[in-house]
């Protein structure tokens, strides 16, 4: 499946309750795998209006995400493709996402793509 210039390697929606995180293997080659760890920050307090954070680190072979801030039941959604890693080959990697808050969980929606050009970052394992 290809969106524009880029091929879409995964689209997921998840589930993340309050405290959990959840593990997601992208196959980006036959040969490569991207591991990502999802996690979502504690909320403050529902009244707070702090702006919407996506935090990506690669630690070891692995990227951690962490969504904080999201407190919306309608969602929140990424203005256009971050990159945040590359492939062996160097293809940048990007992800779109949109985040809801629901009550005591965190609804996202996430695309991971690949193509459009090169970037620093980190390889893939």
């Amino acid at each position: 499946m290809r969106v524009g210039n880029k091929t879409v390697l995964a689209f997921t929606t998840i589930f993340i309750g309050d405290g959990e995180t959840a593990e997601l293997d992208v196959p980006i080659t036959s040969t490569e795998v991207l591991h990502l760890k999802l996690t979502t920050a504690p909320l403050k307090d529902y009244r707070e209006k702090e702006a919407p954070i996506i935090r990506h680190e690669w630690i070891g072979n692995v990227v951690e995400m962490s969504f904080a801030n999201f407190n919306e039941p309608l969602g929140a959604v990424t203005n256009k493709p971050t990159r945040f890693a590359q492939s062996k080959t160097g293809s940048p990697i990007y992800y779109l996402a949109i985040v809801y808050r629901l009550s005591n969980y965190t609804k996202i929606e996430l695309q991971i793509m690949m193509g459009g050009g090169l970037m620093m970052g980190g390889l893939l394992s």
